[in-house]
Order: C-alpha cells, then structure tokens, then sequence
C-alpha cells in the first residue's frame, strides 16, 4: 500500500516542491526550533497534511474541497492496488469500514496554511484495517513489519 494513488510518484515531486514553498515563510520567519519541540512537530504534521491533499487531488482521489472521491479511490484500490483474491477481500472490508469513517477535520481556529488531514487519516485507517486482518501465511515476517505490528495491537488491546 506505499504510495497509495502515486505509484510513480509524479505527484508527489510536484507536491513536494508546493508544499516547500507554501512552508518557506513559516521557516523563515521561525527561529531554529528544537525538531521535536511541540511547534516543530505542529509544523511537520501540516506539512504531511498538505503534501498528502496536494497528491489526492491531483490523482483525484479528493475532490476539489480534499474530501474523498469515494467512487474513485474504491475503483483505483480495486483495480491497482488489490490485485490478488485475497487481498480483494480483504480490502473491500477496509474500504467499506474506511470510507465511511468521520475523520478529525482541521482545527478552525488554525488558519495559517490550512490543509486537510482527511486523507492522510483515510490512508492509515486503510492500512490498518488491511493489516490487522492480513492472513498470517501473506504476513511479512521483517523485524520491522513485526515490531509495527506488535505497537498496533497494544494500542487496540489498550483502547478496548
């Protein structure tokens, strides 16, 4: 599910290069921060948001206001990125569950380079969903998948 929407990533490279110029005046006009200060990281999360708005819309996975293009998005993920039985599937149920889901707009009172978070929520919501039911002989078994998978299911039993 990398790059969910923009395989090629041509998007991304234009949306990239949007988004550093939409921020250049936040960082200048910002002293030096501490990277993980709470203002940095405020930055870096609108970042995410407006690079993942810019490359829905331009793969018309959002529509022009960044809500999902729900049609679009459950087509697209069918056809390119479910291709196997299994994982038709299982996606078809995160598709149903995540296109549904009422996502945490931005903040009103944040006006300063607004973005739309919708996306970036309906992708992880996606990957989650896939994840969490993803039979165990298609599981990939690296250290890495392994130890994001055991942080996911102690968040859930934790949240239960």
């Amino acid at each position: 599910m990398k790059r969910f929407g923009d395989k090629d990533k041509v998007a991304a490279d234009e949306c990239y290069a949007q988004v550093a110029e939409k921020f250049a005046t936040v960082t200048a006009t910002t002293p030096k921060q501490d990277l993980f200060s709470g203002e940095a990281v405020k930055i870096t999360k609108k970042k995410q948001f407006c690079l993942h708005e810019c490359i829905g819309k331009k793969n018309k996975l959002l529509t022009e206001d960044g809500s999902l293009n729900k049609t679009f998005i459950a087509d697209y993920a069918m056809k390119s990125v479910f291709k196997e039985q299994w994982q038709k599937q299982i996606g078809q149920k995160a598709l149903d569950k995540c296109l549904e889901e009422t996502y945490i707009p931005w903040p009103a009172e944040e006006t300063e380079n607004k973005c739309n978070p919708v996306y970036v929520q309906f992708q992880h919501c996606l990957w989650l969903e896939y994840e969490s039911n993803c039979p165990d002989n298609k599981i990939k078994l690296t250290k890495k998948c392994e130890k994001t998978r055991n942080r996911y299911r102690m968040q859930k039993s934790t949240s239960n």
